[in-house]
C-alpha cells in the first residue's frame, strides 16, 4: 500500500511524497554539477545519496526523517508548525 508521507531535512525537506508502507528507508538522489575551470562548457556531475528512514509517532502517524535529523527533534518541529527553518 502506498501512503504519502512528508520528509523533513536534505533536498526533499517539506516534500509530501508517495512511499510503499513496507520501505523502513528510502534513499534519495541529489545531483550538483560541479564547474571545471578553463574548460567552458564542459561540466561533471556530483552525485550525493541522502538517507530518509521512517519515524513512527505516538497516534499511529509517520514521517520519514534524514539520518541527520535526531528523532527527539521531530515532534518539537512539527508541532511549532512545519518550517524547514524551525529546527
Amino acid at each position: 500500500m502506498t501512503t504519502g508521507y512528508i520528509f523533513l531535512g536534505g533536498p526533499a525537506d517539506g516534500d509530501w511524497r508517495a512511499v510503499m508502507s513496507s520501505h523502513p528507508a528510502i534513499t534519495i538522489r541529489e545531483y550538483k554539477p560541479v564547474e571545471t575551470a578553463g574548460l567552458g562548457a564542459a561540466k561533471t556531475i556530483s552525485v550525493l545519496d541522502h538517507v530518509y528512514t521512517r519515524r513512527d509517532m505516538t497516534g499511529g502517524h509517520c514521517v520519514y526523517a534524514h539520518t541527520s535529523i535526531p528523532t527527539h527533534e521531530i515532534l518539537p518541529h512539527l508541532l511549532r508548525g512545519y518550517r524547514s527553518d524551525a529546527l
